[in-house]
């Protein structure tokens, strides 16, 4: 009801009060009117809005680097082809909701810093008669999407999956040294289209603002790139560098819907004061820089290269939580198991005859770590940060022509640090969970430092080291049930 209605009805009701009370009888006593405040409406999803957003993407492909065609010992090595870095940019779209269901249309261009210099192939030595490398540079410049939107709305919280097209700006390079040969180098640069899907959560701020946190995973195809050396010590020399173009984005966003304030509609917040316990579930990216060094070889080298233990997860989580007015702070517990493997990468000559081979897995993680939230409604937007602990393993095959093979294994317990953020909401599934059963979305960086292990073989000259950092991105779902009164 509009304020001029209420304005007019409550001027009208005394009058009306005065004139009746003789008809009611002398002896009945006139109490006062009850007035009721109009009920909150419905949050609507309906509208148009604009928005900006950051994040963190890597790639999570497999390349290629052909090289030594027309000579007597080609060679091809695969690695993992992992561009990363953070990107920027903003949005706009429309929703429609019908009942609980909301649809959508959105669209969105982001400036890039994802890339990678720091893969280097074929020994990565230096000097005469042998020094050779291949550097490898990969860079996604910017991108942009446009999507379809499915959600289902509980109030003033959207949960939804998403796909359409995608489209960038990719740049792809090899440079190529064979002393005494100078440098060869090729680098390609072109706008390429594919796809996207994904998922996400957006959930009331307070006003016209919304937040949401998204995962995308975009696919924009192929690239390649070639060059020739025209003399070496071994002859001419071509080499083919392709790749796969594809990113794991990670990101969070603010929206201003246009249309009424809706605030009204989403107060007063939950309780979120207590203990509570929980699952989780989701799925980890490694991105590993690593380097395999051999100081006592004829010719020293050290190849760089990124390793990509990746896999599902799974484990539970124990915590709780002090509320202050809009403000919660809280402690998280959790462990996870985590299956799948590093994607075996193949260094070193790889020619059939000589080869390296390294794989790595990161079997569980473990964190403890605090946590900051803004609570809005059923909704507690928050970041964290803490401790990290984790196993990791590392395998290596070498053979080499004319010896036997050798082969090391090494396991470690490596600790470090996590940090992340999310949005945690009522998890009301058809109304079939009470209330106080809760969901998050999460993104969580893990880094455990870095780990050194060495091993002997004497057909490369004797003791050889593998180097790792190891730095594993997160994303999951988090159930959890809190104990105490919503």
């Amino acid at each position: 009801m509009k304020r001029k209605h209420w304005t007019l009805l409550l001027s009208v009701a005394p009058l009306a009060l005065a004139f009746g009370a003789p008809a009611r009888g002398a002896d009945m006593p006139v109490t006062a009117p009850l007035y009721k405040a109009p009920a909150a409406l419905p949050y609507s999803w309906t509208g148009w809005y604009i928005g900006a957003n950051a994040g963190y993407g890597l790639g999570s492909r497999q390349g290629d680097y052909a090289y030594g065609q027309n000579l007597g010992f080609p060679g091809d090595s695969t690695f993992n082809a992992m561009p990363g870095g953070g990107f920027g940019g903003g949005q706009i779209g429309y929703n429609y909701q019908i009942s609980s269901i909301v649809l959508g249309l959105e669209t969105d261009l982001q400036g890039s810093g994802i890339s990678d210099t720091h893969t280097c192939l074929i020994t990565c030595s230096a000097g005469i008669p042998f020094g050779s490398s291949a550097l490898i540079d990969q860079k996604l410049k910017w991108f942009g999407t446009t999507r379809a939107r499915l959600g289902w709305a509980t109030g003033p919280v959207l949960t939804y999956v998403t796909l359409g097209a995608a489209y960038g700006e990719v740049e792809t390079g090899v440079s190529t040294t064979l002393t005494p040969s100078p440098t060869s180098s090729m680098i390609t640069s072109s706008t390429k289209g594919g796809w996207t899907w994904g998922a996400g959560v957006e959930a009331a701020l307070g006003g016209n603002w919304t937040a949401k946190a998204e995962y995308l995973s975009v696919d924009l195809g192929s690239s390649s790139a070639s060059n020739f050396v025209p003399a070496s010590f071994a002859g001419p020399f071509s080499a083919t560098f392709s790749t796969k173009n594809q990113e794991q984005i990670f990101r969070g966003g603010v929206n201003y819907r246009f249309g009424p304030d809706q605030s009204a509609g989403i107060w007063p917040t939950r309780n979120w004061s207590g203990l509570f316990v929980g699952a989780t579930f989701g799925y980890g990216i490694g991105r590993d820089d690593g380097a395999l060094n051999n100081p006592t070889f004829a010719f020293a080298n050290a190849e760089t290269f990124v390793l990509s233990p990746r896999g599902f997860q799974g484990g539970g989580i124990l915590g709780y939580n002090w509320q202050f007015g809009r403000m919660v702070v809280g402690v998280d517990a959790d462990y996870q198991g985590a299956s799948g493997n590093g994607y075996l990468s193949c260094v070193v000559a790889c020619n059939g005859v000589s080869a390296t081979t390294v794989d790595q897995t990161e079997p569980w993680y473990s964190t403890v770590r605090g946590r900051l939230g803004y609570a809005a409604g059923p909704t507690l937007f928050y970041a964290t940060a803490g401790l990290a602990f984790g196993g990791v393993k590392e395998t290596i095959n070498q053979m080499s022509l004319g010896a036997p093979p050798v082969a090391a294994s090494f396991s470690h317990i490596s600790s470090g640090f996590a940090v992340g953020g999310g949005i945690e909401n009522k998890l009301d599934i058809f109304g079939l969970l009470g209330p106080n059963w809760t969901t998050r979305t999460e993104y969580l960086y893990v880094d455990l430092g870095s780990v050194t292990d060495g091993f002997f073989n004497p057909a490369r000259g004797g003791a050889q080291t593998l180097t790792s950092n190891l730095h594993e991105h997160v994303w999951r779902t988090v159930v959890s049930y809190k104990f105490g009164s919503p």
